[in-house]
């Protein structure tokens, strides 16, 4: 069980890192944790939110940066197998 969800939350960083618009300071993104689940048992579906950091180092002014984020999903679950489907809305002002 913990290979797979290993391999989940390795797929859930490379989704919203691929999502964000800036990539400055390498962002990487971290503690997942996974609230606001509901499950309607009659039709088999469902919400949940991942909320997550994302942290950035920025070599050259030798400053970081944290961002707390998140992003919610609704699923279905049918033989055995939860199908989410999520978006990421990157949050930051672009001037």
């Amino acid at each position: 069980m913990i290979k797979s969800q290993r391999r989940i939350a390795k797929r859930y960083r490379k989704l919203v890192f691929d999502s964000l618009a800036d990539k400055d300071g390498a962002p990487q993104i971290g503690d997942l944790t996974i609230t606001n689940f509901t499950f309607n048992e009659n039709q088999k579906k469902g919400q949940f939110r991942i909320t997550f950091n994302i942290d950035r180092q920025f070599c050259c002014s030798d400053t970081s940066s944290c961002q707390s984020d998140y992003m919610d999903f609704d699923f279905t679950y049918a033989s055995n197998t939860l199908a989410a489907v999520g978006h990421f809305m990157s949050w930051d002002m672009d001037n």
